[in-house]
C-alpha cells in the first residue's frame, strides 16, 4: 500500500511507500537547503527495503506533482492518488525534485487503500 493514511499531526503525513512527509516551514528550508519559493511535500525520511529506498527517493526531495496534478502539501497527495485510481489507472508518477534536479518516478497503486 502507498497511499497515505490520515494526517499524524498538524500536515505532517506517511506514505505507505515507505517516506515520510511533511509540509514545507521556514525551518524546512532551512534544515533541507531548499529555496524559500519551494513547494510541494518534503520527503522528511524514507523507510529502508521500501519502494521508496528503492526508487532512489531521498530525505530532502519534494514531491512537486503526481500525474498532472501539482502538489502543494501532503494533503493533496491522497486526493491525487485517489483521482488517479478512480481512472482505472494501476500506477501513477510523481514529479520530485532532490538535489540532482528533477525526476518522474512510478508508484504502484494496486495496493492503496
Amino acid at each position: 500500500p502507498i497511499t497515505p493514511p490520515p494526517a499524524t499531526g498538524p500536515g505532517n503525513m506517511t506514505v505507505n511507500y515507505g517516506v515520510h512527509l511533511s509540509p514545507i516551514t521556514d525551518s524546512e528550508v532551512r534544515e533541507f537547503d531548499l529555496t524559500a519559493k519551494q513547494r510541494g511535500a518534503l520527503v522528511t525520511s524514507v523507510d529502508a527495503n521500501s519502494l521508496a529506498a528503492d526508487d532512489g527517493v531521498l530525505p530532502g526531495d519534494v514531491i512537486v506533482k503526481v500525474g498532472e496534478q501539482a502538489v502543494s502539501g501532503p494533503a493533496d497527495l491522497r486526493a491525487n492518488f485517489e483521482k488517479i485510481k478512480a481512472q482505472g489507472r494501476r500506477f501513477a508518477l510523481m514529479l520530485v525534485r532532490g538535489k540532482n534536479g528533477l525526476r518522474w518516478v512510478p508508484v504502484p497503486l494496486d495496493a492503496t487503500q
